[in-house]
């Protein structure tokens, strides 16, 4: 059986998104935000079958729109590595074989790529990440709780990526990884999202996020 968890914040001016403040205000961040989060809720539902279970777990108590149908679950205390390491723990204790958590700040992030983290894992190797251009990744996945990969990383900064992969290395965790995809920290990646859900294709895969992003970005 497969899980795949959402990972998402409490939607809240001054809380979210504060990196794309300025230029954004923080109502503007906030908005595009909530963009990111239904559209992410959208899509992980798209996995959900008889093989493959579907969750959201923020990181203070929230209910879904109403008819999402969508499984909700709390995030531990802690820094992001121990929710994240708390939340395989508990997939693995309800019998999930391979588990993939994703954040909600790559709204755009291709289908096909979970897939391949899914693939990877039960192929047999223990841990898998999507990285992220700027140094972190969108996306990690494994096959049993790993605490090892979240000891010592430098959360929210350059450096996730470098520490995950030496963690692996002296954990002895065969890690691969995906095809790289983009997450939205800053301003500057604003241009690019924009330039992407300009286009048909991007408007179809992330339109809650479009909505927000085309009041505050001009092409």
């Amino acid at each position: 059986m497969r899980r795949l968890i959402f990972f998402a914040k409490r939607a809240e001016a001054g809380k979210v998104k504060t990196r794309l403040t300025p230029p954004l205000t923080a109502e503007q961040a906030v908005g595009l935000y909530r963009g990111f989060v239904a559209d992410g809720l959208e899509f992980v539902r798209q996995f959900e079958n008889d093989h493959c279970q579907v969750e959201c777990c923020t990181d203070a108590p929230w209910e879904p729109p109403s008819g999402l149908g969508i499984r909700m679950t709390l995030q531990c205390p802690g820094d992001l590595g121990a929710r994240m390491l708390d939340a395989f723990r508990r997939a693995d204790g309800e019998g999930a074989d391979v588990t993939v958590i994703l954040g909600a700040d790559a709204p755009t992030l291709p289908h096909a790529l979970v897939d391949q983290a899914f693939n990877l894992l039960e192929d047999g190797v223990e841990a898998v990440v999507t990285p992220a251009e700027d140094g972190g990744y969108v996306l990690i996945g494994a096959c049993r709780p790993l605490p090892g990969l979240f000891r010592d990383v430098p959360w929210g900064g350059e450096g996730v990526l470098a520490a995950t992969r030496g963690a692996a290395i002296e954990y002895g965790i065969r890690l691969e990884e995906t095809d790289p995809w983009y997450d939205i920290d800053q301003a500057g990646d604003l241009v690019r999202l924009g330039e992407e859900l300009a286009t048909p294709r991007g408007r179809i895969r992330a339109p809650r996020t479009w909505a927000a992003l085309e009041t505050i970005w001009t092409p």
